[in-house]
């Protein structure tokens, strides 16, 4: 009788583990197809939605034209305040100035005048 026992207690066990074994099995292909769904999710966002990918490569372009357009806009900075320090410690630079911008000339200066040629 204690061998018909502990057979019984073996299958028992064993019938157990086959069932723990099934349900691990089957918790185990619940994760994998929530796991699947979620980098299904993830792969659209980054491919295809509005804010991935396109979207950032269309902000990167317009962060580099920003500042293409900030660097340019410094040097030019740069060089109106080298001559507005110019113009005010130099006077051949202020002459210049009044000369180019309006046309005065000194009483001893003579100007000539070209005429663009006739094509």
């Amino acid at each position: 009788m204690e061998q018909k026992a502990s057979e019984r207690n073996k299958r028992a066990s064993r019938t157990e583990r086959a069932g723990q074994r099934a349900s691990g099995i089957a918790v185990l292909k619940g994760l994998a197809a929530v796991l699947t769904i979620l980098s299904l999710l993830l792969l659209y966002g980054i491919f295809l939605s509005p804010r991935g990918i396109q979207a950032y490569r269309q902000l990167q372009e317009q962060v580099n034209q920003l500042t293409a357009n900030r660097n340019k806009l410094a040097q030019e900075n740069q060089q109106l305040l080298r001559k507005i320090r110019a113009l005010r410690s130099n006077p051949d630079a202020q002459e210049r100035l009044v000369k180019q911008e309006l046309g005065w000339v000194r009483e001893d200066e003579i100007i000539i005048e070209f005429a663009a040629p006739q094509k």
